[in-house]
């Protein structure tokens, strides 16, 4: 009886030994299975489908409308009740626009001994000050004066260092018409002498202002 226990015993151990070989040979045949290949691209792009959405480009891209239109002196002195014109000097090459149907622009540029200066001056009927709105120039400047031209006006001037550009703003209550004031800006690049930049807004304050 006790060799019979043996013989089973010994049976019983190769019959274990042989599942777990059989089981370690399934794991081994499962790990060396290689993964799927990824797939391969040419580089170029895909033809758009229905249901996909394609790609923009600038040429199909939406064209934005120009707020800025083109005008003339007259046209905007009449719609704004006040004479809007470059100095006589300059009246030749002054281009107008308005911007919005709301903002009247004029630019020109002034030849000076030393170098051509841009100028842009802008004005809007308004019934609160909008000056810094209207004149789209959000800059930081270094320097910050207020001055009171001849007929009362008061000017805020922002002057950079040097011979940086500079913008006067003003908000004008004195229209002939009774209507409106007027915000107005005025910017000029660069500044050859900050000194005369008053006699610059005088000119166009006057014209508001005499109607």
């Amino acid at each position: 009886m006790h060799i019979q226990m043996k013989k089973y015993s010994a049976l019983t151990k190769l019959g274990i030994l042989a599942l777990i070989a059989a089981i370690g040979f399934a794991f081994a045949a499962c790990g060396s299975s290689a993964p799927p290949a990824a797939p391969q691209t040419s580089g170029e792009t895909p033809e758009v489908t229905p249901g996909e959405t394609p790609e923009i480009t600038p040429d199909d891209a939406v064209d934005v409308p120009n707020p800025l239109v083109e005008s003339t002196g007259d046209e905007i002195s009449g719609k704004l009740g006040f004479d809007f014109y470059a100095p006589d000097e300059f009246a030749k090459s002054a281009q107008y626009s308005m911007i919005g149907d709301k903002v009247a622009s004029m630019t020109y540029v002034m030849e000076t001994g030393k170098g051509p200066v841009n100028v842009v001056y802008r004005a809007s009927r308004t019934e609160t000050d909008e000056a810094l709105a209207i004149s789209g120039d959000f800059n930081s400047y270094p320097k910050t004066e207020t001055a009171e031209l001849s007929g009362g006006q008061q000017i805020t001037v922002y002057t950079s260092e040097g011979t940086g550009p500079a913008l006067i703003l003003w908000y004008n209550e004195n229209i002939a018409d009774g209507g409106a004031g007027v915000s107005a800006s005025l910017a000029l690049d660069p500044v050859v002498e900050p000194s005369v930049l008053p006699d610059f807004a005088e000119f166009f304050v006057t014209q508001e202002s005499k109607g």
